[in-house]
């Protein structure tokens, strides 16, 4: 729920649902469950989780170049600019106008697709992943991706999960000039 797409949703809707309460309402469980269970599961609180979450959309949001500053402060949920301002220039020593000309300044371009585009309709396709929070750099090294294809795999044949036909997919959902490298996320599924 915390790293849904925003696009599109109102200031308000963004900071009732980065609650923790709402969050616990969504997962069915107390909060105080909630948080032994998220702090079990990731290693941090959900609170430094969500305050971490909110301070990269607010990088992506600069990134991204289609809000003002001041729209930016009010739809993440900082009582003013100045609120902003000091947040930043506490955890990365620099102004939201100079966060965001770093950050459009390292920006990675990448080659065009290859066409033909296609889509390929299918049933619900079952998958079996194992998770890695960690440096990308990490987790595509040669070494890490074996052992983690050679689990997979070995877990699937295992318990007869094997397909005909079976696909690998990584996914990688974080970017690194924004989340943290240690905290990236990565799919091998």
């Amino acid at each position: 729920m915390i790293q849904k797409n925003w696009t599109g949703k109102t200031a308000d809707e963004f900071n009732r649902l980065m609650s923790i309460p709402e969050l616990a309402k969504i997962a069915c469980m107390s909060a105080r469950n909630l948080q032994l269970m998220f702090k079990a599961y990731t290693s941090e609180t959900i609170h430094q989780y969500i305050i971490r979450t909110r301070m990269e959309y607010v990088q992506q949001l600069l990134k991204d170049n289609k809000k003002s500053i001041a729209e930016i402060y009010e739809y993440i949920g900082f009582a003013n600019q100045s609120a902003l301002n000091n947040t930043l220039q506490k955890k990365y020593n620099l102004t939201p106008q100079e966060l965001q000309k770093k950050l459009l300044e390292t920006s990675h371009t990448y080659p065009s697709c290859i066409s033909p585009y296609r889509i390929v309709e299918s049933e619900t396709i079952p998958v079996l992943f194992l998770s890695y929070i960690g440096n990308y750099d990490t987790c595509s090294t040669v070494a890490f991706e074996t052992y983690t294809w050679d689990c997979l795999y070995k877990y699937a044949k295992e318990n007869s999960l094997l397909p005909d036909k079976e696909d690998y997919w990584g996914i990688a959902y974080d970017d690194t000039d924004i989340t943290s490298l240690e905290k990236c996320r990565f799919y091998a599924c």
